[in-house]
């Protein structure tokens, strides 16, 4: 399917900004708090170290603790060192068992690794402790998809939509998990709204592209796989597309030109566009 193919995993992570505190007077110790809180777009490996420093120092408990090993966890996740992650965010909860962010991090770690079932218990434990959090009904709606679940990815993308109606993610993903399904003109509906949303999402307009295919609106479909093509030529999916349409209207020569194209840069596209499609 496209979900597992081609469709990028759209994820938002959550740092801890530490709350009413009192900072020791070293003004080195303010600075790695800083760090540690990803202020400035500090990398990883140094959000790590701060953290990790002031950990070890002691000056922190309880929550603002949490806080600290939440956004330790946080910056290995970014350097997919989901191990170390996902013992941060275990002891971030110790720390603080109403801690939301740690549950939802530690969901992402493990849909990283397509762990879904442990991942969909802390995108549930997340949700309760915060019953508006658009974005944890997102993610969980992503891993319902991934285990082919799209009737109750659906009502999570809903969820998502009704809490924040501007979640252009949530709109993107309901785009994908209706054309699974094969809902492409409910599908068409959203894309269109997640590029009003984000008229920059490449990833929208190869979704749209796909919904207009379906739907035998050739022009359509072929502007946005060019829209797809203007920001990345070495997209596979969307060469193989507009070579279709093109061979589909009388441009036997460049449809075939762009059909090599994507089978040189991605050997099983043919196949994946006829599954996707039902072509066969």
């Amino acid at each position: 399917m496209l979900r597992s193919k081609w469709k990028p995993l759209c994820t938002i992570a959550f740092a801890t900004v530490l709350g009413a505190v009192v900072l020791p007077p070293d003004v080195q110790a303010q600075e790695e708090v800083v760090r540690c809180s990803g202020k400035d777009n500090v990398a990883p490996r140094l959000r790590v170290s701060a953290c990790t420093l002031i950990i070890e120092a002691g000056i922190f408990s309880g929550k603002d603790l949490a806080a600290v090993f939440n956004n330790r966890g946080l910056s290995y996740q970014m350097n997919h060192d989901y191990a170390r992650s996902i013992a941060d965010f275990d002891e971030s909860i110790r720390l603080d068992p109403t801690h939301a962010s740690a549950f939802f991090n530690r969901a992402r770690s493990f849909h990283l690794q397509e762990e879904y079932d442990r991942a969909l218990a802390d995108y549930d434990k997340t949700i309760a402790l915060e019953p508006k959090n658009a974005s944890a009904y997102m993610h969980r709606g992503n891993v319902l998809a991934a285990k082919g679940d799209q009737e109750r990815a659906l009502g999570d993308y809903g969820e998502a939509i009704r809490i924040d109606p501007s979640h252009s993610g949530a709109f993107y993903n309901r785009c994908d998990a209706l054309l699974d399904l094969g809902k492409a003109e409910a599908a068409l509906a959203d894309c269109n709204e997640a590029l009003r949303l984000r008229p920059d999402n490449a990833p929208a307009f190869l979704l749209r592209g796909n919904a207009n295919f379906a739907l035998g609106r050739l022009d359509q479909a072929g502007a946005d796989f060019d829209a797809v093509l203007k920001k990345n030529a070495k997209d596979a999916w969307a060469l193989y597309g507009r070579g279709m349409i093109k061979t589909k209207t009388g441009d036997a020569a460049g449809g075939a030109a762009d059909i090599k194209a994507a089978k040189a840069l991605s050997a099983n596209i043919e196949e994946d566009f006829a599954d996707y499609f039902r072509l066969k």
